[in-house]
């Protein structure tokens, strides 16, 4: 069964390992999703409506999205069952 190793290009995080690339995709949203959010906010001219259908919009996207928003990689971790 295979596993999913997070890269951190900055080398400010560790290097975790997920189950699944969906796993990873999941949590790497999970970890931009306030400075998303903030992007989004009047401060920046979006009204909440409009804030609230860009972040429903954001938790759609790709794993190769977000990590190429965030500067991330993976590598899939391939181990042999016995």
């Amino acid at each position: 069964m295979s596993k999913i190793l997070r890269i951190d290009r900055h080398g400010s995080w560790d290097n975790s390992v997920y189950a699944s690339k969906e796993h990873l995709r999941e949590a790497l949203i999970d970890l931009h999703y306030d400075e998303v959010e903030a992007c989004y906010g009047e401060k920046h001219g979006f009204t909440a409506t409009e804030q609230k259908q860009k972040m429903k919009e954001y938790k759609t996207i790709s794993l190769q999205e977000i990590c190429d928003i965030g500067d991330w990689d993976y590598e899939i971790i391939e181990s042999e069952e016995e």
